[in-house]
């Protein structure tokens, strides 16, 4: 695998590439099972049509809105080449702050989030996805993908990007890849490794509610779900409920209707979304509740 540290070199590197497809995962590094499945998912694509897998590590400082959270995110970057070089990672791209944000370089466009910027993350983390927007238009500009591949935890991200390639025109395929799991459930991610085994075991308890809240989707009433469940959540003193909310998987609306799920529209779309912290680590979460 090929690491390239400034952005010139690396779209040096690409003209000698011209005409492939790129299969493109961008990361903030501390990689785990997740970026892995993500990573094989391309490289089993770029197999079939002569395509380059790449991908980014980039803390982005735009995206946090908690200055200790920027300082705090996890770096292993010799660990993270380990893992993109077995799975078979053609090139990565690790480029510093100031060569993503150079001071000529013009502002970014501005994106019309919506209610897909006005919801759950967007509300707790003012400013967090208006900076992801900044660093994935800028990376997509740099890496000319033809694909690129996301996980689902990060629903409502993977929902506010698939708008920003709608709305700038870009002639790039969004991947969604389903959110891999611990053995206990909890959802892979890079704060993982800021928290201990204990901690662990009480995070499984997000995922516990999301497997219950679906378990009731067709027997109880939207409302009913989402009070038992903030409930039983808080009965955890290790918890801290950020929020916990039903909503429609493609346009993040809540239901006009709160009674249990039974049209068309609430049984293909439904989907629960949760957030809490653990100490001062924060997690998200969701999950499908019907189909």
């Amino acid at each position: 695998m090929r690491v390239f540290y400034k952005i010139s070199e690396f779209s040096a590197y690409l003209c000698e590439v011209a005409g492939r497809p790129i299969h493109f995962i961008p990361t903030m590094g501390a990689l785990h099972r997740g970026h892995v499945s993500l990573i094989q998912t391309a490289v089993e694509a770029a197999h079939k049509d002569g395509g380059i897998v790449a991908a980014s590590i980039f803390v982005n400082p735009k995206q946090f809105n908690d200055s200790k959270d920027f300082m705090n995110y996890p770096d292993q970057f010799s660990q993270d080449v380990e893992a993109l070089t077995r799975a078979c990672c053609d090139v990565l791209l690790k480029p510093s702050v100031e060569d993503v944000y150079p001071s000529e370089a013009p502002p970014s466009t501005e994106i019309s989030l919506s209610r897909l910027g006005e919801v759950m993350e967007a509300r707790h983390r003012p400013g967090h996805f208006e900076g992801v927007c900044a660093v994935v238009e800028r990376l997509f500009r740099i890496v000319s993908p033809s694909y690129v591949y996301m996980g689902e935890k990060d629903f409502q991200q993977l929902a506010i990007i698939r708008k920003l390639v709608q709305d700038l025109d870009l002639s790039i395929e969004i991947i969604p890849c389903s959110t891999v799991r611990m053995d206990n459930g909890v959802a892979m991610s890079s704060r993982n490794l800021l928290l201990t085994d204990e901690d662990l075991e009480t995070a499984s308890a997000l995922y516990g509610v999301l497997q219950w809240c679906k378990s009731q989707i067709r027997n109880q009433s939207i409302d009913h779900i989402l009070h038992t469940a903030y409930r039983r959540l808080r009965e955890n003193p290790k918890l801290k409920v950020e929020y916990i909310e039903i909503r429609n998987e493609r346009s993040l609306a809540t239901f006009s209707n709160t009674g249990i799920v039974s049209t068309p529209e609430m049984v293909d779309r439904a989907r629960c979304f949760v957030a809490a912290y653990i100490r001062e680590v924060r997690l998200i979460d969701n999950l499908k509740l019907t189909g």
